[in-house]
């Protein structure tokens, strides 16, 4: 299976050498699912997008410090981007920033929490566990440093874990 990484931002440099940057993080991740999924990456900051959308089965979006609703360039075009994937109901994975980016894509609302930041572990409850997990845990530990959320969902989102702090965590 083919999988293109719609990469939004860098890790910081300083944790890049024992961790990663976004790409080698979610092609680990997925490589205790199956080994046999190859990654394709496209820097979405440098306007770099798979020019045939059917080339790929599916499509993850990393995180990023910015905001889906800052006025840049990028991400406008990554809205416009996520959009045509949805016309063509192609399958797409948003992680923290690219599921907010989904939600405006569906001219959903993405604002500050009015609790703030979001920082350090966040508790989470599993709420559906995906068929591909392979642990079926009632809990989900996740770092986390955010403060955008998304207030309402599209129609046909699966929630995966809340926590108080994040209703509609992932």
């Amino acid at each position: 299976m083919k999988v293109a990484i719609l990469q939004c931002d860098d890790v910081l440099e300083k944790f890049q050498a024992e961790f990663g940057n976004y790409p080698q993080m979610i092609e680990r991740m997925f490589d205790d699912i199956s080994p046999a999924l190859n990654f394709e990456t496209f820097n979405c900051q440098l306007s770099e997008f798979p020019a045939d959308i059917h080339a790929y089965d599916f499509f993850i979006t990393t995180g990023s410090k910015a905001s889906v609703y800052d006025d840049l360039p990028w991400i406008k075009q990554l809205i416009d981007f996520v959009r045509v994937l949805d016309k063509h109901t192609k399958k797409l994975i948003g992680i923290c920033f690219g599921h907010q980016l989904i939600a405006m894509a569906r001219n959903l609302d993405v604002k500050k929490s009015e609790k703030g930041w979001g920082v350090g572990i966040a508790k989470n409850e599993i709420t559906h566990p995906p068929k591909w997990a392979k642990k079926n845990t009632p809990k989900l530990n996740i770092i986390v440093s955010h403060q955008d959320q998304i207030t309402d969902l599209p129609s046909n989102a699966q929630i995966i874990a809340k926590s108080d702090f994040c209703p509609y965590f992932v």
